[in-house]
């Protein structure tokens, strides 16, 4: 029976990989229909829901200016479930458990792009595993598309590495973007200013009212990170789950990027408890879980530990 189910695994996995990708073109994702589609034609600086770097927009245009808008929204999706499928290759991580996560779910149903963050975890990750600074430089890029959630394990990721050569593909990437779109990173700074007010008394960018952020008291979790009982890669989870409750605004569904590496089965479940219903306070366990669950283990590991 086990040797049928892996047989079968991968066709099941490519067909659902496919159906996904049809029902996105026939379905289209809202986000990228409302949101980043309308902000890659017109103003996209400008848009009140945009806080990504302009550098996005070198995949964004062209996907928004040559492709009907649901083909546009249906690659996104394409893309993350091959993300998924790579990182299942690079880390161990199961991939129906995170397909089938409420993160994921989000993603197909919204055509939203915290794969890209995703992604960059698992390339900056294994460029410190492998010793390979360059693709560090393409992490940074991918984790800071959404610098909420990205930017404190980007610079952690920096530091591990230890490479000047870590900075040479962003540098290029960020004069390209300086060269096609001019001086953009300082009214981007200043828009992320704003949207963090604005998430944090109510404005436009809180609307969603999806966000788990406990800002700023969600700092204190940093504070358990610090502790000597994680391994890398649960540091490297704790690390986003704590960036996610303490900035002003952090969307549920960001909660993908704290995935790339395996969970305990627990983890997941109390991740996707939002498909059970509508976020409340309890969608806070997820982030904390992630934090938590390394420490809870090394007390039970040491407790139990056999006297010699």
């Amino acid at each position: 029976m086990r040797g049928a189910l892996i047989k079968w695994e991968m066709p099941i996995w490519w067909g659902l990989v496919i159906g996904a990708f049809v029902y996105s073109i026939i379905f289209g994702g809202k986000d990228w229909e409302t949101i980043y589609r309308p902000a890659a034609l017109g103003d996209y600086a400008g848009h009140p829901l945009v806080g990504n770097p302009l550098y996005l927009l070198f995949f964004f245009w062209p996907l928004a200016r040559f492709l009907p808008v649901n083909v546009g929204g249906a690659i996104i999706v394409l893309f993350t479930l091959l993300v998924i499928h790579c990182i299942s290759q690079l880390t161990g991580v199961n991939r129906w458990l995170i397909t089938f996560s409420y993160p994921a779910l989000w993603m197909i149903k919204m055509a939203q792009i915290d794969a890209f963050i995703l992604l960059g975890v698992v390339i900056g990750w294994w460029s410190i595993e492998h010793d390979k600074p360059y693709w560090q430089g393409v992490a940074t890029l991918l984790l800071l598309l959404k610098p909420q959630i990205g930017a404190p394990i980007s610079v952690v990721f920096l530091v591990w590495q230890h490479n000047w050569r870590a900075f040479v593909i962003s540098s290029l990437v960020f004069m390209a973007s300086l060269a096609v779109f001019g001086f953009w990173p300082l009214p981007w700074f200043e828009k992320l200013l704003t949207l963090s007010q604005g998430a944090t008394t109510g404005g436009d960018f809180a609307i969603t009212g999806n966000s788990i952020s406990l800002f700023p008291y969600g700092a204190f979790f940093f504070l358990l990170i610090l502790l000597p009982f994680y391994s890398r890669k649960e540091r490297t989870a704790a690390i986003i789950a704590a960036t996610m409750l303490s900035v002003p605004y952090a969307a549920y569904y960001s909660i993908l990027a704290a995935m790339a590496f395996p969970l305990p089965l627990c983890i997941y479940i109390v991740i996707s408890l939002p498909l059970l219903g509508s976020i409340g306070w309890w969608a806070l366990l997820g982030p904390i879980s992630i934090i938590v669950f390394p420490l809870i283990k090394k007390v039970i590991e040491t407790m139990y530990k056999p006297v010699s």
